[in-house]
């Protein structure tokens, strides 16, 4: 990112969708999750890192748990990310097996956050929030938030 230009408009992009406002040229940047490998993208600084809760209903087995084995969210249906978005991405956000190979249950497809939290309270899934858009649940492994941009620009 060069020069001093401050930017002339902003907009809130999909969440689950990181790059396309990119690529349609809706903006010049853009705050994701990692990892992000487009080779027209650049990633630049991590802005934040901060520990994953596992976002259950009240109602959920892990609701009252401290903590979780990295194998068990094996076990509940993970709300998958519906949006279009790189293969690589989609695949951190939502995996389909556990760290020892274990496949994970796949939920129902949410396209925003919104949609996402209202299947978790519905009971109809599991998914992962960074602190402190949680303040309790169990610990899942850490996020990151950086920037990118168009690199050819």
């Amino acid at each position: 990112m060069s020069g001093t230009r401050a930017p002339d408009r902003s907009h809130r992009v999909a969440a689950l969708c990181p790059v396309r406002s990119l690529f349609r040229d809706e903006a010049d940047l853009a705050v994701v999750l990692p990892p992000l490998r487009e080779p027209r993208l650049e990633l630049g600084p991590v802005l934040s890192r901060r520990p994953q809760y596992l976002a259950t209903s009240q109602r959920h087995a892990f609701a009252g748990r401290e903590a979780l084995e990295t194998e068990e969210p094996a076990g509940p249906p993970l709300v998958e990310v519906a949006a279009p978005a790189p293969d690589h991405w989609h695949a951190a956000q939502t995996p389909t097996r556990t760290p020892s190979g274990a496949p994970v249950s796949r939920g129902p497809p949410a396209g925003t956050l919104q949609e996402g939290l209202s299947l978790v309270a519905a009971d109809r899934g599991v998914t992962s929030l960074c602190h402190p858009a949680t303040r309790y649940g169990p610990r899942a492994p850490e996020s990151a938030l950086g920037l990118v941009w168009h690199g050819a620009r």
